[in-house]
């Protein structure tokens, strides 16, 4: 009994140095890698639309290892098809981002835009003779033959990702049936401890907003994003799912008289007319007076110095490019009338048509065969 006695203060001494080792490892580790997913307010898009900007998805991390860090895919899903442009080489134009290059930064400075040139080098670190310049990878990434960035050096006082490359370009998911999918390979991740943050911004998102349709209740229909991370540590993901846009008709196709008021009976339209040398009325069974192609919100407008540039390659007179009959700034899109239309008819016929198409219009073809009187 004495001798347990006697035993105790060494006990204590084992039990103080066990939690001391203990408190220097969680220290050491910090909290766990967590990135929680966010796509701010969704835009509205054009529902005639097969290229449209939906907003970006960004991920803010915290915790993890500093000292340690890891690589993982990004693959992102929509549901429609992804037609963002292809810019060679089987990459796209959509980005990931990290740590906002270019954005000026609360210590002074901003994160370097530091472009990865290949798949292969986009888990390449910055590297000396001595070995890599960031713990946890390797010389050359994964494949070995990777590129070094050059152009985001270690610089002591910054907390963005340092010793990477800061931008990656996606390429098509080879995986999946249809073009909904997209992937960034091999993207390093260094923890930015529980103190600091790590911000992840996918951007350049193209999507085929045709594709998901049109809703029929008063909610619209929603493009939605489905983000995917695969690590080689753990990494927890939250709100892998974001709404990126709403869908909602872009162009609207109303035919009036002169005195602006409604038709009656049936139109036929006249349509895959030659210019020149058509028919001369707009509907095979009588003239109506007035056509108009209007668009149901502000951002599926052309600019007015867009179409001014538009109406002077398609040869439409001077004196008729900034006119109201051409375009009325921010409401009526186009119009198109036979008894107001003065010179160059058959050119404006035109101009409605190329401005059908660049919004995007599934019924540019109906205001064919326009004339003057």
């Amino acid at each position: 009994m004495v001798a347990f006695r006697k035993m105790c203060p060494v006990l204590a001494i084992v039990a103080f140095l066990l939690g001391t080792a203990t408190t220097a490892s969680a220290q050491a580790t910090g909290q766990p890698l967590v990135c929680n997913t966010n796509a701010g307010v969704p835009p509205l898009v054009r529902a005639e639309g097969y290229t449209e900007l939906v907003g970006d998805v960004v991920l803010v991390c915290t915790g993890g290892n500093p000292g340690q860090a890891l690589t993982a895919n990004f693959q992102l899903f929509l549901n429609t098809n992804i037609t963002s442009r292809l810019v060679g080489s089987g990459y796209s134009e959509a980005l990931l981002m990290v740590d906002e290059p270019g954005v000026p930064r609360a210590e002074a400075g901003s994160t370097p835009f530091c472009l990865s040139p290949t798949v292969s080098s986009n888990s390449a670190p910055l590297a000396t003779e001595a070995g890599s310049q960031v713990p946890g990878l390797v010389p050359g990434g994964l494949f070995g033959n990777g590129t070094a960035p050059a152009c985001n050096a270690i610089a002591p006082g910054q907390s963005y990702q340092q010793g990477t490359y800061t931008i990656f370009r996606g390429q098509q998911a080879a995986a999946t049936s249809t073009q909904s999918a997209i992937v960034w390979a091999g993207v390093p991740i260094v923890p930015p401890g529980s103190n600091n943050t790590r911000t992840f911004r996918i951007t350049n998102i193209r999507a085929n907003a045709a594709g998901a349709g049109v809703s029929t209740s008063l909610v619209p229909t929603q493009i939605i994003a489905f983000l995917s991370i695969s690590a080689s540590q753990s990494l927890a993901l939250n709100n892998p799912q974001q709404a990126v846009a709403f869908v909602q008709p872009g162009l609207q196709f109303s035919v009036r008289s002169c005195s602006g008021g409604s038709i009656t009976g049936t139109r036929g339209f006249v349509q895959c007319t030659s210019e020149p040398g058509g028919s001369s009325d707009l509907f095979t069974n009588g003239t109506v007076d007035r056509s108009t192609l209007n668009s149901d919100f502000a951002s599926a407008k052309a600019s007015r110095q867009r179409s001014r540039r538009l109406s002077k390659a398609l040869l439409v007179p001077p004196s008729m490019r900034a006119s109201p009959v051409l375009f009325t700034t921010l409401r009526a899109v186009s119009y198109v009338s036979r008894c107001s239309m003065d010179p160059a008819p058959r050119s404006l016929v035109r101009l409605t048509r190329q401005l059908a198409l660049l919004l995007g219009s599934t019924t540019c073809r109906l205001v064919s065969g326009c004339s003057s009187a």
